[in-house]
């Protein structure tokens, strides 16, 4: 019997297929591409907030240097080449608008960096400011306290004070009593604080009045006025010795101007630009001859008013414009110029020659020959040294004033 082609039951359930590894692997493939779904939109998000990061960072990096563009040259000359190099390359790429977010940040910890160095250098000199602030105000602490215990000390003074104030005041009191007994001034031309202090020398004594109330004229102002009235008699003794004084320049015309060489240039050694000296022998001694430059003349100092009139080593002298000569005038030289030796008289008067004056007048010569006075207020003894360039001075001025003196007498016998 031949076998049929097919052969089986085929009215049979047929057999089940596992379709499970199918359906797993389309569930992973599935999965595969959602997850590579959410990979691109994470990417493409992160890419988003990058962007976003980058502009801020770009604008807050550059709003700082607009603020302060020494940041610029902080970050690329800070010494370290390599730190400095990677600054430039982000500077450069920054303001070409290509730096990345990397670069950025970069940058803005830089940048971050630099502040928190200026916070602590601030935080240090507000630190040290305050150091100063208390060591200062310490300082005023200790000067109050120093003040007060100066104050105290001033107050627990106050009962010497006052006892050297009196004593000062009597002294200021009997040397003005002793000046009018004397007849140097009368009572009534005193001003008004001299009669105040020679009125009340009896409250003086007996500590009966507040000195403060002369304590604006117990040394200075009454020093001031003693003074004034020494210069008073010294004019007065100047013109009692005015006979004296005309025997020794009549004396003097007739014997040499200078004993030695060395007397005559010693006269000169501080002549006024423009003018040189000669020196010529004359009987035992020496003469000294005056010449100027003309274009110096008018720099030469002169009498005021009188720009002919030349004062020369506390001389006065007459230029010749023709021989170019300055001639030294004595008294009898002047003739009847008044306002000329008045003039004369003022400017020869200088600091110096007064004091010398005052020094001589008040003072007594010791066996050296120097002037020794005692100071009123202090009881110190002081010399003068005895100078006879001043000297002589004093004896010119002393025989121009006996010429005015004349010169005034005369006028006034005129019609």
């Amino acid at each position: 019997m031949a076998k049929p082609f097919f052969s089986g039951n085929y009215g049979s359930a047929l057999a089940r297929v596992d379709t499970r590894p199918i359906v797993e692997a389309g569930k992973a493939q599935g999965q595969m591409y959602a997850n590579m779904g959410k990979q691109i939109g994470g990417m493409i998000k992160e890419y988003g907030l990058n962007k976003e990061k980058q502009g801020k960072l770009t604008d807050k990096i550059e709003n700082r240097l607009k603020l302060d563009p020494s940041i610029a040259q902080r970050l690329t000359m800070s010494g370290d080449e390599d730190y400095d190099k990677t600054n430039i390359t982000d500077m450069e790429k920054l303001t070409k608008g290509e730096l990345g977010l990397k670069g950025l940040q970069r940058l803005d910890s830089a940048m971050a960096t630099l502040k928190e160095v200026d916070l602590q250098k601030n935080a240090e000199e507000e630190r040290e400011m305050r150091i100063k602030q208390s060591l200062v105000n310490q300082k005023l602490l200790e000067q109050d306290l120093n003040n007060k215990n100066e104050l105290q000390t001033l107050r627990k003074q106050g009962e010497d004070r006052k006892d050297k104030a009196y004593i000062s005041l009597t002294s200021r009191a009997e040397e003005l009593r002793k000046m009018v007994s004397d007849g140097v001034i009368e009572y009534d031309n005193l001003n008004s604080i001299s009669k105040r202090i020679y009125n009340d020398i009896d409250l003086f004594r007996n500590k009966q009045v507040d000195p403060d109330k002369y304590a604006f004229s117990t040394e200075e102002e009454a020093q001031a006025e003693l003074d004034k009235l020494e210069a008073e008699k010294l004019t007065g003794e100047i013109e009692q010795q005015n006979i004296d004084i005309a025997e020794k320049t009549e004396e003097a015309a007739r014997m040499p101007e200078f004993n030695d060489r060395a007397s005559a240039v010693e006269s000169v050694k501080d002549l006024p630009q423009g003018v040189s000296a000669s020196f010529k022998k004359f009987k035992d001694g020496f003469d000294v001859e005056l010449q100027y430059k003309a274009k110096d003349f008018t720099d030469i100092p002169s009498v005021p008013g009188f720009p002919n009139y030349k004062i020369v080593g506390g001389y006065v002298y007459e230029g010749d414009p023709k021989t170019k000569k300055l001639t030294k005038l004595g008294s009898e030289n002047f003739g009847e110029k008044s306002e000329l030796i008045q003039k004369t008289i003022e400017a020869l008067t200088t600091k110096d020659v007064s004091q010398y004056s005052l020094a001589k007048f008040r003072g007594v010569q010791n066996d050296d020959g120097d002037y020794e006075f005692e100071n009123p207020s202090t009881g110190e003894t002081i010399t003068i040294p005895f100078n006879q360039h001043l000297e002589d001075r004093l004896s010119y001025l002393g025989s121009l004033e006996k010429q005015l003196k004349s010169q005034v007498d005369l006028d006034l016998t005129k019609p």
